[in-house]
């Protein structure tokens, strides 16, 4: 167990005989832990990414979006007294234009197991339980 400071944790048993399906040397550790949660240091606005990589690859959508750009740019009204607005004006009227014609990138997620792994897990979990000990150590 490595942690900075030991009085977060209030029990800690590391069980031996509890064996894992992978038949690794690692040993179960279950701990009660009293832990101060702190504050969200997120900005209430996020960050939004959009999908650039349609707009490389398909020129008939990055025609699409040049052609809503510029109708926003040219129905704006921008007046030089007031740069802070504008300047919101011109943000607003990119991310809208992008949110409508490009659309926001999806996160891709990886699966935590590969195939593979996940079937060699399922073979060692089989032989131990048929009680085969040489399949489960290779």
């Amino acid at each position: 167990m490595i942690t900075r400071d030991r009085r977060h944790f209030t029990s800690c048993r590391v069980f031996r005989s509890a064996e894992c399906p992978a038949n690794t040397d690692h040993r179960l550790l279950c701990a009660n832990m009293k832990v101060k949660w702190l504050p969200s240091s997120r900005n209430s606005s996020q960050f939004i990414k959009f999908d650039t990589d349609k707009l490389l690859n398909d020129p008939d959508l990055a025609e699409r979006y040049l052609v809503n750009i510029s109708n926003r740019f040219s129905a704006l009204t921008l007046s030089e007294e007031d740069v802070e607005s504008d300047w919101t004006a011109i943000c607003s009227a990119i991310r809208d234009s992008a949110e409508e014609v490009v659309g926001r990138k999806k996160p891709v997620r990886k699966p935590w197991l590969s195939d593979e792994a996940f079937q060699l897990v399922q073979k060692k979990s089989e032989a131990r339980i048929h009680g085969n000990r040489k399949e489960r150590t290779d």
